[in-house]
């Protein structure tokens, strides 16, 4: 996060720090936080990233924010890329349909209709402000990182949702879609099907011979782990391997109604195979 900012391999980023466990991770990965070249506002320090940090920091389950970019980093540094799946695709469909949609209202409900508690994508109409950033945190809102197509991560309650809705320089709040918790690696745990042939959710008989997986949930909120964890410590055949701020890891077997139950809830992010790291 050194000031190299005519680097074409480091990008401009803001990091979120919830916590004290936050900036110690940040630490971590990025040395230490007050340095020339960088800027703080609130709980978010910003400067310039290697594709390597941007991947080391999503890694930490910290939120990362592209600013802007001279020259666009490999896709599999980052780690909302690697959801690039596209919504609406009917195994995705099928999958949803395995249990039934907590919320009502579809993906802009009237403000009566918003659960106490959600999460939702923030669209703008321009490039976020400085003067926006803290509107938005006057309001108790935490913005997280952009995602192309969806707009800002943000989780809001209900007073929250109806007072941003109004504010002049939101295009759109939408809720965060099941698709958005996707990731290619849960999809082929899911389904069958060879190279060219259309995937399929696996059968209950198949999920039986299935060898068993270990899977990752990722939280929207810190203050939901709690209740994930003993949500799936409750289900039949799992096992809760660990977990740390933002993510639970479990063992399961491919059960796709289970985790169905899961990418379905409004505290999930993302459901990922674990993958163990190689030398």
């Amino acid at each position: 996060m050194a000031n190299s900012s005519e680097s074409p391999e480091t990008v401009q980023a803001a990091v979120y720090l919830a916590s004290e466990q936050d900036r110690k991770r940040a630490e971590g990965v990025l040395g230490e936080l007050e340095q020339e070249g960088r800027v703080h506002f609130g709980g978010m320090v910003e400067g310039r990233l290697s594709p390597a940090q941007v991947k080391q920091l999503n890694d930490e389950a910290l939120v990362v924010e592209l600013v802007e970019h001279t020259s666009a980093p490999a896709p599999e540094a980052l780690g909302g890329a690697r959801r690039a799946i596209a919504a609406g695709t009917e195994v995705i469909e099928e999958l949803q349909g395995q249990v039934p949609e907590p919320r009502t209202g579809g993906l802009e409900p009237a403000a009566e209709e918003a659960l106490p508690v959600d999460a939702y994508n923030l669209e703008l109409m321009g490039p976020i402000t400085r003067a926006q950033r803290l509107e938005l945190d006057k309001l108790g809102v935490d913005i997280a990182a952009y995602e192309p197509g969806y707009g800002y991560r943000t989780v809001l309650d209900r007073e929250q949702y109806a007072k941003v809705q109004a504010l002049p320089y939101v295009a759109a709040v939408r809720r965060y879609r099941f698709s958005q918790t996707m990731t290619p690696e849960l999809l082929d745990a899911v389904t069958n099907g060879g190279e060219g042939e259309e995937p399929q959710l696996l059968s209950g008989s198949e999920e039986k011979q299935a060898e068993a997986q270990i899977f990752d949930c990722l939280l929207h909120r810190e203050d939901d782990l709690a209740k994930m964890r003993d949500l799936i410590e409750g289900e039949p055949g799992t096992e809760v391997l660990d977990s740390s701020n933002l993510r639970i890891r479990f063992g399961a077997q491919a059960h796709v109604p289970l985790l169905a139950t899961l990418a379905v809830r409004p505290e999930v992010r993302q459901l990922s195979v674990y993958e163990a790291p190689t030398l």
